[in-house]
């Protein structure tokens, strides 16, 4: 497993007439070295003036996946989501920057995974 070929995936979704950046990705594990990856991830993501989320299994606490986005980047959800069976540590995380307020978010409980899904409702 090479870390350097993970990608981020980005989608410019119009949203009544504005601009929403989504990217989505799959992190490595901790114990690769994933900050090797911050220049081409903040590459992906919307300036602070643009309205822009970052989701996905991101395999670290919030607090890093925070600093892997950037300044200004926070999380918009806060709950266990990992192992979905008896949850201990959140590694799933919906990002948004400053553009972005967060009315509601929560973690889903289900079983179809080894991970609970987390889900937001965003305004910009």
């Amino acid at each position: 497993r090479d870390p350097g070929r993970r990608a981020v995936v980005r989608a410019v979704v119009d949203v009544d007439g504005s601009p929403f950046t989504v990217a989505g990705t799959h992190m490595p594990l901790l114990k690769d070295p994933v900050w090797r990856l911050r220049r081409s991830l903040r590459a992906a993501l919307p300036g602070p003036g643009e309205p822009g989320a970052l989701a996905g299994d991101m395999n670290m606490w919030g607090w890093c996946a925070g600093r892997l986005a950037g300044p200004g980047w926070r999380r918009a959800v806060r709950g266990r989501t990992y192992p979905a069976h008896r949850p201990h540590s959140q590694t799933d995380h919906i990002l948004v920057n400053p553009a972005v307020e967060v009315v509601a978010s929560e973690v889903v409980r289900q079983v179809m995974s080894d991970h609970r899904p987390v889900r937001a409702h965003l305004r910009f």
